[in-house]
């Protein structure tokens, strides 16, 4: 038993003299239940939404007041609408909302029989927030509806175009025009009771609020007495606004301008892409770990080598295999499943940027630790937080802010990103530019690390 007891002790102390195991045994199991939990927990998630205010109307003020002050959206208001369906395209909303220049002039008919239309332009790669979208603005339009016809305002302007209707209406028969016109007297009635009777309570909270502020003493005695003031109900009942709905959520998605995806292999493309990467990072991420074990790489710097020199030949193996992993890729997604790509040069820039960007990415991690093991289990676990964070596996909606800020350090998400924009989402250069900086710096700065923390090791 002691022999079995100062073995096990061995191998802890063996555990523990490892940091790079120690975290991935102790620390790492416990960030991940952490961002899990950040994720899955009850907190609410706000969805990015761009919304256009192209009326000027009260009803389309309202409408949008309603949409910002709705914790579920994240409201950005913007001036146009080519700037707002630039916002779904570049992937920085989930959807833009619309609200046109005729919502309040056709609000005002809509006893009338007409309609104020709100579009919304969703991205496609993002169907379960734009579905969660439409159902707010339905929701919000119901609600308008019920503000519109117990606004006093409103609800006159709407029966007298209702009226102007009836009369220049030509199809109606003089039969027809009476009985809609005993109609709309009847409605007319119900408004100005319902107005009546809403002025009325307007006026009593006003008196209360005067008589407490006056008599408040004698109030305080009253409620010291047991005699707790109660607030009587109003009787007003605000018209059905099912029976009638003037208000339309029209839902589109929107892709690039020439063609809309032909199908969800376009959107699960780059997310498919960006699995490949991965593993090509998992193929040569330990290699330099294990060639030192085994003495290669000191075979390798004995012969007329440098260490730039085969770093630079490891990089380009790797780089080879993500140009071969992607053509391959694009040639089942075109032929197989019939995956229109938008714009070829770009999506091949994309693809050698992306190339780049993740093999310096391994360079950096096959000189950061000094074992097999541990470049393994460190890489493949920085390599899978990496890919979560930057929704390869949960949507970003899902997350927290932090997490959503975080994501922009990860170079999936800029690499699903520059790959969408070539595929379907219809980028200019100018549009991508931003991306493929960011991708070639960080493959950049991995060759630069990966060198030192190799020269290190050798040096060890």
């Amino acid at each position: 038993m002691r022999v079995i007891l100062t073995i096990a002790a061995k191998d802890l102390r063996l555990l523990l003299r490892d940091r790079t195991n120690a975290f991935f045994v102790i620390v790492f199991p416990l960030a991940i239940a952490i961002f899990f939990g950040s994720i899955f927990g009850g907190s609410s998630r706000s969805i990015p939404v761009a919304v256009v205010i192209e009326s000027a109307g009260p009803a389309a003020t309202d409408f949008a007041n309603a949409l910002e002050k709705d914790s579920t959206l994240s409201v950005r208001i913007l001036p146009s609408r080519e700037e707002a369906d630039a916002s779904v395209r570049l992937g920085r909303v989930a959807a833009c909302v619309i609200i046109p220049k005729t919502f309040d002039a056709d609000l005002e008919k809509a006893m009338a029989g007409s309609r104020a239309i709100v579009e919304v332009h969703c991205d496609p790669a993002r169907q379960a927030e734009s579905g969660l979208v439409v159902g707010k603005l339905n929701e919000h339009a119901m609600r308008a509806i019920v503000r519109m016809f117990t606004n006093p305002k409103i609800n006159s302007k709407m029966l007298a175009q209702s009226k102007l209707a009836l009369v220049l209406n030509p199809n109606m028969t003089s039969q027809q025009r009476e009985r809609v016109s005993d109609v709309l007297e009847s409605v007319q009635e119900l408004f100005k009771q319902q107005n009546r009777e809403a002025a009325a309570a307007a006026a009593a909270e006003t008196s209360k609020k005067i008589a407490g502020s006056v008599n408040g003493d004698s109030a305080s005695n009253n409620t010291e007495n047991g005699n707790v003031p109660v607030s009587t109900p109003s009787s007003a009942t605000s018209p059905d606004p099912f029976l009638a709905l003037p208000i339309k959520i029209q839902s589109s998605t929107l892709a690039s301008e020439s063609t809309e995806p032909p199908s969800t292999f376009a959107v699960t493309f780059p997310q498919g892409l960006a699995w490949g990467f991965v593993g090509c990072i998992g193929a040569f991420g330990a290699g330099m770990a294990e060639e030192r074990r085994r003495g290669t790489f000191m075979r390798l710097l004995l012969a007329p080598c440098t260490i730039a020199s085969v770093l630079a030949g490891k990089s380009l193996a790797c780089f080879t295999t993500c140009i071969a992993m992607s053509v391959f890729m694009l040639l089942v997604a075109t032929l197989g499943f019939h995956v229109s790509v938008a714009n070829w040069p770009l999506l091949a820039l994309a693809i050698v940027t992306c190339s780049f960007a993740f093999s310096g990415f391994t360079m950096a991690l096959s000189g950061l630790f000094k074992n097999e093991g541990s470049a393994r289990s460190a890489g493949n676990a920085i390599v899978l937080v990496l890919v979560m964070i930057g929704g390869g596996t949960i949507p970003l909606a899902f997350m927290p802010p932090f997490l959503r800020t975080a994501s922009q350090m990860s170079p999936f998400s800029w690499a699903i990103l520059a790959i969408e924009g070539a595929v379907w989402r219809g980028f200019a250069f100018t549009e991508m530019l931003p991306s493929l900086c960011i991708l070639l710096f960080i493959g950049a700065l991995g060759f630069l690390l990966g060198n030192v923390f190799i020269q290190k090791r050798a040096r060890a």
